[in-house]
């Protein structure tokens, strides 16, 4: 298994399992290259993390249900988003 999938799946395991627990070191450590991969390297990659997203979702959705702090999304971060995106086109990091 490629680390990269590794780290991925135990993203997906933290979330699973219900703790409170912060993600291992190795998910949240930077890549051991700083050099870009190369356009079809890309492809797969950004497939699977999509497919993690996915797969996350329900799980940090029924969390924050649980924690009562949906509302706190719904409200205030998720109208926020395209406000971020058109920041960040512009520039503003």
């Amino acid at each position: 298994m490629s680390r990269r999938r590794w780290r991925l799946a135990a993203l997906v395991a933290a979330a699973c399992s219900g703790g409170e627990e912060a993600a291992p070191a190795s998910v949240t450590e930077a890549p051991a290259s700083p050099a870009a991969p190369a356009e079809e390297e890309r492809a797969p990659h950004a497939a699977e993390e999509a497919d993690v997203a996915l797969r996350l979702a329900p799980l940090l959705r029924q969390k924050a249900l649980a924690a009562k702090t949906f509302n706190v999304y719904a409200t205030l971060e998720r109208p926020l988003l395209p406000v971020l995106g058109r920041m960040e086109a512009a520039g503003i990091v």
